[in-house]
């Protein structure tokens, strides 16, 4: 019995594990004006990472001729995946010409409460002697502290979201909640869902303050122009008056005749007759 290379691809699909609502059209719409195969890939909600063959090629919404770069035509691995939502693996088919176009609505991970129980010690009255007797593994030495004792339950994993920044410049230093984090463009992961504090600064710019909200799965982009410091040149006063003045010496006629020899608007003959006493 001969197979169609169509029905192996169905037998493929059909058996392959599929976590979430996973919608794949396998050569859907019109024909491709060009050469090559082009994949489309939408989830909800967006920015999950794809994962083609174990090769990490975007986030969602994607598209692209994946056939131009080097994937054959046929069956391929599809994996979809971001902090705080379940993994989706399944399998597509790539036609020559054609489009395939996938839609998945993601799930998102339920926390696991894990709740961990110390084992109780007893201690029975005994005169003279105390003696521990220990029932299972043994705990380390300590006070007893009454009856059977039940740990505090350990936190779940928190689902965390990312912060792309860019600036223009680039160069400038990323401060986030106080703390030094790198030189932009900068990706930082791991954040807390929430609001966060973002400083940009650099010398010979002004420090750019703002307020950012992370999304948990998603990443956050953040683009800066930053501002060139301007400084204001000090416009000339009289202030070179004051240290000539002093030069002059304590006596008003000194002053005046030290005037008159810088300034040819000074005090004319007569005046300085009349200071002198003269006629």
């Amino acid at each position: 019995m001969k197979w169609c290379p169509a029905l192996l691809l169905l037998c493929i699909l059909a058996m392959a594990p599929v976590h979430a609502a996973v919608v794949v059209n396998n050569c859907s719409g019109t024909a491709m004006a060009g050469e090559g195969a082009e994949v489309r890939i939408n989830t909800v909600p967006d920015t999950i990472w794809v994962t083609i063959d174990g090769n990490k090629l975007g986030a969602t919404p994607y598209q692209e001729n994946i056939g131009l770069k080097g994937f054959t035509y046929g069956a391929h691995k599809l994996v979809l995946g971001a902090p705080g939502y379940d993994e989706v693996t399944t399998y597509f088919g790539l036609c020559y010409g054609m489009l395939t176009d996938i839609r998945v609505d993601m799930n998102k991970t339920v926390p696991v409460t894990t709740l961990t129980t110390a084992v109780p010690t007893k201690t029975p009255p005994v005169s003279g002697s105390r003696s521990v007797v220990s029932i299972g593994n043994e705990p380390e030495p300590g006070p007893v502290r009454g009856a059977d004792h039940t740990g505090p339950a350990t936190n779940p994993e928190i689902p965390t979201g990312s912060l792309a920044i860019t600036t223009t410049p680039p160069g400038i230093e990323v401060f986030l909640d106080g703390s030094l984090r790198g030189i932009s463009p900068l990706t930082i992961d791991n954040l807390a869902p929430g609001t966060h504090s973002l400083l940009l600064k650099r010398e010979g710019y002004d420090d750019s303050t703002v307020q950012v909200m992370i999304t948990a799965g998603q990443v956050q982009q953040y683009n800066a122009a930053m501002v060139p410091v301007t400084t204001t040149p000090a416009a000339p006063g009289f202030g070179i008056l004051l240290p000539i003045a002093a030069l002059g010496g304590s006596s008003s006629s000194g002053n005046n005749n030290f005037f008159a020899g810088i300034f040819p608007c000074g005090p004319t003959a007569q005046s300085r007759r009349f200071q002198r006493g003269g006629k």
